[in-house]
């Protein structure tokens, strides 16, 4: 899953991107990571996953990647759920020092 764009911003760059799916987390500590996609996983069904997670650092500039696990267990979303837009996802990380 990759996110180029870039959303609103608030306090201090304890958090920057590196690339569409790779961010630097400068800082020392725990991390929020609420994620969700809407998208459609069969013709006949529309899925929505959505998923909270922390994330513990220990040493500075820690470097945080995303990836699908590419196991046969992954869920596929197709990227046109239904219409010529392509589906949707967010991302949110935040720092809890």
């Amino acid at each position: 899953m990759l996110f180029p764009q870039d959303g609103p911003s608030v306090g201090d760059s304890t958090i920057s991107r590196i690339d569409a799916g790779s961010f630097n987390l400068a800082a020392i500590g725990v991390y929020r990571m609420p994620y969700q996609v809407h998208g459609r996983r069969r013709a006949a069904s529309n899925s929505q996953i959505t998923a909270t997670v922390l994330v513990e650092t220990t040493v500075v500039n820690s470097f945080l990647k995303l990836k699908n696990s590419g196991s046969a267990s992954a869920v596929t979303i197709t990227p046109l759920p239904g219409g010529v837009s392509p589906y949707a996802a967010t991302l949110l990380i935040e720092a809890l020092q």
